[in-house]
């Protein structure tokens, strides 16, 4: 089993299967040149860095002649288990960094929306320690 993932700017990025019960972890070949930088607790960025001698899993450097990384801005974490494959949690610009620490509200959002009585849900940084939380019945 496998998961595909890509990016608008530079498609779908070269993988590797996963055992069935990790089917919704991602698991990229050694051949992608990418670096899982840590951003916060246990989430990761990956960056896409340029080779010296280049390689076809780089065409974000073709449109981007210019760039010596790529930032994807795409959070991952790693398996507990399992250092080889990842886990797809979210995107930088969702990530919330309070005094309290950091949160990914699109997370905590789909946990409450699966309340019965919970129509929607949505967590917010209220600009000041804390977060503000809207629930619709």
């Amino acid at each position: 089993m496998t998961t595909l993932y890509g990016t608008t700017e530079s498609g779908i990025y070269p993988n590797e299967l996963t055992d069935p019960e990790d089917g919704e972890y991602i698991s990229f070949t050694s051949l992608f040149p990418y670096e899982m930088r840590p951003v916060c607790q246990d989430l990761y960025e990956i960056v896409i860095v340029r080779r010296e001698n280049g390689d076809a899993f780089e065409e974000i450097f073709k449109v981007h002649p210019d760039l010596e990384k790529w930032r994807v801005q795409d959070l991952f974490s790693k398996h507990l288990n399992k250092g080889d494959v990842k886990l797809y949690r979210g995107r930088t610009e969702d990530l919330i960094v309070s005094a309290l620490g950091e949160t990914l509200p699109k997370s905590m959002e789909g946990m409450i929306e699966s309340r019965p009585l919970v129509d929607a849900a949505l967590v917010t940084d209220r600009g000041q320690a804390g977060l503000a939380l809207l629930v619709e019945p």
